[in-house]
């Protein structure tokens, strides 16, 4: 006389379904994020505020990554012309930013940037 096999519960069903859909998924996922045809990385500056630091004033800035590649080494600059003073300038170095994501930074200024002319650009990246 044979042993029976043991029955497979309906939860182990379900578990076993549930897994088989994950996996595929993130196959079907890899498979599509792999065909993306890989762009250069597309960066975008968005000044968030300004607010006294004693003794500077602090320029938050967020840069972002919109493009289908990685940047590093990304170099924002920002420089201030006033009305009669010379221009002052600052620069923050992100080491990596990957596309399609967003980092934070400030520069520092010992003029008030409210009262002149701001301007906060990238300078460049490095292909990682």
């Amino acid at each position: 006389m044979t042993p029976s096999a043991p029955r497979i519960s309906t939860s182990e069903w379900a578990a076993a379904g549930v897994s088989a859909a994950m996996v595929i998924a993130a196959v079907v996922t890899l498979l599509i994020a792999g065909r993306q045809e890989r762009t250069p990385p597309l960066l975008s500056i968005r000044v968030e505020g300004v607010e006294p630091a004693a003794p500077y004033f602090r320029v938050r800035f967020a840069v972002r990554n919109d493009g289908g590649s990685t940047a590093a080494d990304v170099v924002v600059r920002g420089e201030l012309q006033g009305a009669s003073d010379p221009v002052e300038s600052g620069e923050v170095t992100f080491d990596y930013l990957p596309d399609g994501s967003e980092r934070r930074g400030a520069l520092l200024f010992t003029s008030d940037p409210r009262a002149g002319r701001l301007a906060v650009r990238a300078l460049g990246y490095r292909e990682p």
